[in-house]
């Protein structure tokens, strides 16, 4: 993992959540809760970055309360969940992430790039500045939609 890509992420997804268009019918318990999933070998890790990001937001993002859990592969689809973040995991295990938040109607937004290919709605990415990179076809699939200003600072791919 880069930690300085994974301490970028960790800050911004909470805020990206909250620019669905539709994330006020997406609460669990009426908080906006991020799933992270993970692989059975980063459990500890994803933990971390739960905390992390219940520590750095201290509850509330915008209107919201908020949560965010650790959750592997293997639960996902059984997960109330407002967002699904995917740390690194098999191609498989990506694609049945994405296919369940695609079957949730929530963003999936992946730690790796090369997993947009996989299906995930975002990515971000530290080139010469940070790059948010949506995936345009998995966000139709989902029937996702973010506030108008949000799609002037991402790189779209289809």
């Amino acid at each position: 993992y880069d930690e300085f890509l994974l301490e970028a992420q960790m800050s911004v997804i909470p805020k990206i959540a909250v620019l669905d268009k539709e994330i006020s019918k997406k609460l669990v318990e009426e908080k906006l809760v991020i799933a992270i999933a993970h692989e059975t070998e980063d459990a500890e890790r994803a933990r971390m970055i739960a905390a992390d990001m219940n520590t750095k937001t201290q509850g509330r993002v915008g209107p919201y309360l908020f949560k965010a859990v650790a959750v592997d592969f293997y639960n996902i689809p059984k997960t109330q969940m407002s967002f699904l973040y995917i740390l690194k995991g098999s191609d498989q295990n990506i694609k049945k992430a994405t296919a369940a938040a695609k079957a949730k109607g929530i963003v999936s937004f992946t730690h790796r790039r090369s997993d947009i290919d996989n299906g995930a709605v975002l990515s971000m990415d530290i080139e010469r500045k940070t790059v948010v990179i949506l995936n345009r076809n998995s966000m139709k699939d989902g029937g996702i939609r973010f506030v108008d200003s949000f799609y002037k600072i991402v790189r779209v791919v289809e």
